[in-house]
């Protein structure tokens, strides 16, 4: 379960950042590869923070690997905590509202498939399985109950 408050004794064992790439009310949503952690489930782009970069240029760095996009107006959400059997998470959360609609590329590596689809088509869906905690960060994102 994602937090808003750093719990007691929180010691992060990963710092990730991701971003939703909004466009026309649509996010853009990644499928991960069968190879990669969380094989087969949707998300928006992220990844690990390097120990050489900021929270904001990794999330730079991860939509134009992970999409292809070139993102430069990018706003801070919020930071949220994770803790997981492999340790703690500290997961940096971006948003970018994106004034034209990119050309996706993505990295075959990590990813299969891609789709644009808005916040409440994302919380309704039985058509895919979504990355844990995406519901919890568009919820917050868009102020859904």
């Amino acid at each position: 379960m994602f937090l808003l408050k750093k719990p007691e004794n929180f010691l992060p064992k990963f710092v990730v950042a991701g971003a939703i790439v909004e466009h026309g009310g649509e996010i853009l949503l990644l499928q991960r590869s069968e190879q990669e952690s969380h094989p087969l489930k949707r998300c928006v782009p992220w990844g690990g923070v390097d120990h050489n970069e900021t929270p904001l240029e990794a999330v730079i760095r991860e939509v134009k690997e992970e999409a292809g996009i070139v993102i430069d107006e990018v706003k801070k959400v919020c930071e949220l905590y994770y803790r997981a059997d492999r340790g703690d998470f500290h997961y940096h959360l971006f948003h970018h509202q994106a004034s034209e609609k990119s050309r996706v590329i993505l990295d075959t590596q990590e990813h299969i498939d891609h789709k644009r689809m808005t916040p409440h088509a994302i919380l309704h869906t039985t058509e895919m399985e979504l990355i844990s905690g995406l519901d919890f960060k568009i919820k917050m994102m868009y102020d859904i109950a």
